[in-house]
């Protein structure tokens, strides 16, 4: 929830807030399918 009296403010922090989240998730998509790949080929090696 965004406090804000400015109603233009409140709309520009939303999209901030939204972008951020975008970003964010995508960075954890990367971190998941490096680490996922690592894993696949560790178990190549056991």
């Amino acid at each position: 929830m965004i406090f804000c009296k400015e109603k233009e403010r409140k709309n520009v922090l939303r999209k901030q807030l939204l972008k951020y989240c975008e970003l964010d998730t995508l960075a954890m998509v990367i971190i998941y399918t490096h680490w996922k790949r690592i894993a696949a080929t560790l178990k190549e090696y056991s």
